[in-house]
């Protein structure tokens, strides 16, 4: 329900307009809606007056910022709610094929010499640009029977710059040479101490 609400500002009847220009107004205002500007009016510590006043100001600037704003163009066709498509993604780099992790037959190359591996009166050459050893004659080119090397414990690796050996992980590790490494390059005369083996690096 609406209820009338008279309302004058603190001057004195006698005096309805002062000098700068305020004069007594009557409006209509909801009781709810008054009687919160009254609680605000206390919390500020002011009259209702002034307060009711500051915000017919604050109303009126808004109205005139919005019709000062500029116009917004309309957003495109696309963004109005359509699904926005991605961009293709970039095309595959191209991947130079090395065959299985075990390796597959190394092509005959002059860039590199070609090593044998040898263990007591055992010699293996070393055939596949990834030569593993290890524990499992399944998984390994060069099986080492023994607990303390892993089923793949090292993998031999032939790379534009010659050939590397690889720790795969392993348990134990392993030593080139005396030194325990987890990748080096090997050639002919090097030493490659896996578990209780020893294994001589020789040309094929």
């Amino acid at each position: 329900m609406n209820a009338m609400s008279h309302r004058r500002d603190s001057r004195s009847p006698g005096n309805p307009e002062g000098t700068d220009g305020r004069r007594p107004r009557t409006f209509l205002c909801r009781d709810d809606l008054y009687g919160a500007f009254e609680r605000r009016a206390h919390e500020l510590e002011c009259s209702v007056d002034w307060l009711v006043g500051e915000a017919m100001k604050r109303l009126l600037a808004d109205a005139a910022l919005k019709v000062q704003l500029p116009a917004v163009a309309p957003l495109p066709p696309l963004m109005r709610g359509a699904p926005l498509v991605p961009p293709p993604p970039p095309p595959p780099r191209p991947r130079r094929a090395t065959g299985s992790f075990v390796g597959e037959k190394a092509a005959a190359s002059g860039a590199n010499e070609r090593l044998a591996l040898r263990l007591d009166t055992q010699r293996v050459v070393v055939d596949r640009d990834r030569f593993v050893i290890g524990r499992s004659a399944r998984d390994a080119q060069l099986a080492l029977r023994d607990g303390g090397v892993s089923r793949q414990h090292a993998i031999i690796e032939r790379t534009p710059g010659g050939w590397v050996v690889i720790d795969m992980a392993s348990t134990n590790g392993i030593h080139v040479n005396g030194t325990r490494v987890t990748r080096a390059p090997i050639r002919a005369g090097d030493t490659l101490e896996i578990g209780p083996f020893t294994i001589a690096i020789e040309r094929a």
